[in-house]
């Protein structure tokens, strides 16, 4: 019996560098690419194996790190070499998800790399500090098609300006982001997220985006601003996040958010699906009633 086993084990073969190399470049595109990286060990095979990938993950989160700072100029120094040693090949996806506060250089070199990779798909999670203002190369990059921008608290990043001229740019989501001006002829699904923070400032936006379909707004305060050219809208989903304090506010301030809400609805009026969240609802009922107060004192005043 110990002798079969001892062949069977010797008949055993490398079943994954036989894959297909598109088959590979999909399982690694799940993996951390420090840990693509260090595939290079395995074989002949895979020691450049990772300088051809179309998809780049750097992920740092600084829980658990004493040295902070050590770790962060680790981490940095590991996504300039990678920048580096890569190969020229185009990018798919790239995603920099950084919970720790970087520099603006930095943050602005992973982006001209991303752009001038012609990557498709970008995520940006970050904290730069308060000189950071995003390139012009983003916000006119040809061969964008998805773009996630996640700004964390503290940074003059969390208004994005404009996001104009992105001709082929179809996903956009924005987490924490305030104020924007968005023109994307090709947009078709806006989400614009935010935490539950009761002390965050309204959401500012422009949007004119002529092709949109699917619309997603999640946030403490309902939204300020301009939404225009929305004819092609399919789905819109509203949620006023639990965190919201709507119960503890003066009538005034309700009827603030109430009106504020009722506006956005009626902008929004076209879409075939249309899901609020019970404040959402709660504040829309504010506007009805209120509605109806004033209509029954101007009917009592002309009696």
């Amino acid at each position: 019996m110990k002798i079969k086993m001892n062949d069977m084990s010797s008949e055993e073969v490398d079943r994954i560098s036989s894959l297909p190399e598109d088959v590979l470049h999909h399982i690694f595109s799940f993996l951390n690419t420090k840990h693509t990286v260090q595939t290079c060990v395995l074989s002949k095979r895979w020691r450049y194996f990772w300088t051809s990938l179309p998809f780049l993950n750097f992920i740092f989160d600084p829980r658990g790190y004493y040295w902070l700072s050590k770790k962060l100029r680790s981490f940095q120094r590991f996504v300039t070499s990678v920048f580096f040693f890569r190969n020229d090949s185009n990018l798919q996806r790239l995603t920099f998800s950084c919970k720790s506060s970087v520099e603006s250089s930095f943050l602005n070199m992973v982006i001209h790399y991303a752009v001038s990779h012609n990557v498709q798909e970008l995520t940006i999670k970050a904290c730069a500090d308060r000189s950071f203002e995003w390139p012009p190369c983003l916000l006119t990059c040809q061969s964008l098609k998805t773009l996630h921008v996640d700004a964390f608290y503290g940074s003059k990043g969390s208004g994005m300006e404009i996001i104009a001229n992105c001709p082929n740019l179809e996903n956009l989501v924005l987490v924490n982001i305030t104020d924007f001006n968005i023109s994307a002829p090709k947009l078709r699904n806006l989400e614009i997220l935010s935490d539950p923070n009761p002390y965050q400032a309204d959401a500012k936006i422009v949007v004119s985006t002529p092709k949109l379909t699917s619309f997603k707004y999640e946030g403490c305060n309902p939204l300020l601003g301009s939404l225009e050219d929305l004819s092609c809208l399919e789905k819109v989903h509203i949620a006023l996040l639990p965190g919201f304090p709507y119960c503890d506010l003066q009538d005034e301030e309700k009827l603030a958010i109430a009106l504020n809400l009722f506006t956005t609805l009626r902008v929004l009026r076209n879409a075939k699906s249309l899901t609020l969240s019970l404040v959402a609802i709660k504040a829309n009922d504010g506007t009805v009633s209120w509605i109806i107060e004033r209509g029954q004192k101007k009917e009592n005043d002309g009696d």
